[in-house]
């Protein structure tokens, strides 16, 4: 089982986007989408977020990455740039 800590200070990254929402960020108080602690959400988050985006992922959240997106990665590639605001949460890739 692979973790990943997600940092707490914001990550610039860049995704290809697949698929529709079914579980959407919803936007936040401040400055970014809200990301609830919910895996589907953050893979519809990352897939669905225009460019410049910033994902504000629940604090302290484990999100379980149970099947693959595309070979062994659990998330679809990045294309675009978005921030990620770790708040402590990380990522679990089983499977």
């Amino acid at each position: 089982m692979r973790f990943t800590t997600l940092s707490g200070v914001a990550a610039l990254a860049t995704v290809l986007v697949n698929g529709a929402s079914t579980v959407p960020a919803v936007a936040g108080s401040g400055n970014g989408l809200s990301v609830p602690c919910d895996t589907t959400a953050l893979i519809n988050a990352i897939a669905t977020a225009p460019a410049g985006s910033t994902l504000v992922l629940a604090r302290r959240c484990t999100y379980h990455l149970t099947t693959a997106y595309s070979g062994d990665d659990g998330l679809s590639p990045i294309d675009r740039q978005l921030t990620i605001e770790g708040r402590g949460s990380r990522s679990s890739a089983t499977g």
